[in-house]
């Protein structure tokens, strides 16, 4: 089942969304996310890693590059204790 469709967004609807100035509210949530000391990941509908911010790397030991293009499932692989995926 190709599920691409359902994670479509219309760029229209980013637009609403951020209002007027979206450039300005993408660049300060990109920063938020960057500077945050809660690790933060997004994937594809598929669940394929796209992006990890600095602190995914800090606390999970794992690099943007080692991670992307992965699944999340890389967080169960052993690697990490049982404490730190649950």
């Amino acid at each position: 089942m190709d599920r691409s469709k359902d994670c479509a967004t219309n760029p229209s609807q980013v637009q609403l969304l951020l209002g007027g100035n979206a450039e300005d509210t993408v660049r300060k949530l990109w920063q938020a996310i960057e500077q945050s000391a809660d690790m933060v990941l997004i994937t594809d509908c598929a669940g394929v890693i796209e992006y990890v911010n600095p602190a995914f790397e800090i606390l999970t030991g794992y690099s943007r590059e080692e991670a992307i293009g992965e699944t999340p499932r890389l967080l169960k692989s052993g690697q990490q204790t049982l404490s730190f995926t649950t």
